[in-house]
């Protein structure tokens, strides 16, 4: 007996594994939505680095100015939950300084269609999708990454 609840263990833990690498390594990548009528991108990487693109204007990635300081945008995610909590941290580059946080939540509709809910209004973390803060965003087939 023991030895079944020490597999059903083992089994319970490589489910957990697999599902949470299978989640992350489906966000990397290159994700295009809309948001009140203009068409923006979030570029999510391997390495935890993310880039916004809206209106041919970027923010974000490996390095970029803010306040007249170099600095970079991370993002982490915990996919513990149905809805995972999603946040991009901004931190400072000469010192690895966190300066700014948007908490935000995701979820996946299927491989190729998340929601992200984003709160630009103070640090709190939404709890629900609401419309007014929740664009859909679809994956960019590769081809178009080009």
């Amino acid at each position: 007996m023991k030895s079944i609840v020490n597999y059903l263990f083992l089994i319970s833990i490589l489910f957990l594994t697999c599902n949470t690498s299978i989640a992350q390594d489906s966000l990397i990548g290159h994700w295009e939505g809309e948001d009140q009528g203009e068409v923006g991108n979030i570029h999510f990487n391997k390495n935890g680095i993310a880039l916004f693109i809206f209106n041919n204007d970027t923010l974000g990635g490996d390095s970029f100015t803010i306040g007249g300081h170099e600095a970079y945008l991370k993002y982490t995610v915990e996919y513990s939950e149905e809805i995972h909590a999603l946040d991009f941290i901004i931190y400072l580059k000469d010192n690895d300084v966190e300066v700014g946080r948007i908490p935000c939540i995701i979820r996946f509709e299927n491989e190729d269609n998340i929601f992200v809910c984003m709160n630009f209004n103070d640090e709190s973390r939404p709890t629900t999708f609401d419309e007014g803060d929740t664009i859909q965003m679809t994956r960019i087939p590769l081809e178009k990454n080009e």
